[in-house]
């Protein structure tokens, strides 16, 4: 699966400024997810993930109005659920079952 449009991603980045000091860092935490497609983070942060698939690594570099440096590994890909494309968020698993898309 790739990344594309109404698809929830979940990412671990860090994140380095002009300078190369490390801003963020979330490898060793909870991987970040979003709804690709949805608005909720830079549109050329977004564009530049169009089409990676899970396990994909990348290094991206952005200049708006500062230059940030980010390396990103895509850590899973699935399809958003009518109730995240909505929203526009990845909705909070609390009841994981067979069947469900967590």
């Amino acid at each position: 699966m790739e990344v594309t449009e109404q698809k929830v991603v979940s990412l671990r980045y860090i994140m380095k400024n002009r300078e190369g000091e490390e801003i963020e860092n979330t490898f060793a935490g909870t991987a970040v997810q979003y709804v690709h497609g949805a608005g909720k983070i830079l549109p050329e942060l977004e564009t530049q993930l169009n089409g990676l698939k899970k396990g994909d690594k990348k290094s991206i570099t952005l200049q708006q109005p500062e230059t940030f440096h980010f390396e990103i590994e895509i850590d899973d890909i699935r399809m958003a659920t009518a109730e995240e494309i909505v929203s526009g968020k990845p909705c909070e698993i609390t009841d994981c079952r067979p069947g469900c898309a967590c």
